[in-house]
């Protein structure tokens, strides 16, 4: 094949091509010599129940210290009948305080508890509508819930008369159970008179204790009893009540 050419016309030979050289990382260099930084994230600790109550147990005005199922804890107050919580979180810092307590769910742990609080009509007139689905009826030591377990289910009776459902099993103590099997134990419970004097087991005491009533839909009593110095009221299985001896 013959080479043409014209004029005024360049080849890629006759281009003057510059090509670059490596670049040498230059190792004195202080730019090539960063060393990526390692970041060391220090996990913090969980606080334990232990150490929150022993923290908050002498705090003035205390209601309740609760464990919430989210792994945080609610300081309860109240003074002048008006309610504050102070919320804490998992690792111990105090984070804020709503001014009102807080919602207390059947999988929240309650801690401790300066108060003994009852059961009002309304909740009693839905337990005896709803009690035979049930394994078991719970009520929790400073708690204005009424519970309804069975397996992997709970069901909370507000004192606003409110029905709420959960998919998840209650926390509680053996002594918060108010009966089981609720129509093969009618069968065998014995009647107590109000104004008779029995004593009662409460957050792992015994206590001398009054009948002040019995309520209408089940054999649960509510009786009078010291603690500490201070006047109590709180609601009894017949199972949970024993004669003075």
């Amino acid at each position: 094949m013959k080479r043409i050419e014209i004029e005024g016309q360049l080849s890629l030979f006759d281009l003057d091509i510059n090509i670059p050289k490596a670049v040498t990382k230059n190792l004195d260099n202080p730019i090539f010599n960063l060393k990526e930084r390692e970041v060391v994230i220090k996990e913090d600790a969980l606080i334990s129940n232990a150490e929150v109550v022993s923290k908050f147990k002498n705090t003035c005005n205390l209601n309740r210290i609760i464990k919430y199922c989210g792994g945080g804890f609610g300081v309860e107050t109240t003074e002048n009948n008006k309610y504050k919580t102070l919320y804490i979180n998992r690792f111990g810092k105090e984070e804020f305080v709503i001014e009102n307590k807080c919602p207390v769910l059947p999988m929240d742990q309650i801690l401790l508890t300066n108060i003994a609080i009852n059961y009002n009509e309304e909740q009693a007139e839905l337990l005896s509508k709803n009690k035979g689905k049930f394994e078991r009826v719970i009520k929790r030591k400073g708690d204005e819930n009424i519970i309804l377990k069975k397996k992997g289910q709970a069901i909370a009776i507000n004192s606003k008369g409110w029905i709420l459902e959960f998919e998840s099993e209650p926390i509680y103590e053996k002594d918060e159970i108010l009966f089981e099997n609720y129509e093969k134990d009618k069968a065998v419970i014995e009647e107590l008179r109000v104004g008779e004097k029995c004593l009662v087991d409460y957050d792992g005491q015994t206590y001398k204790g009054t009948v002040r009533s019995k309520h209408f839909t089940y054999d649960a009593y509510s009786i009078d009893f010291e603690k500490r110095g201070k006047m109590c009221n709180t609601t009894f299985h017949i199972s949970q009540i024993r004669e003075v001896s």
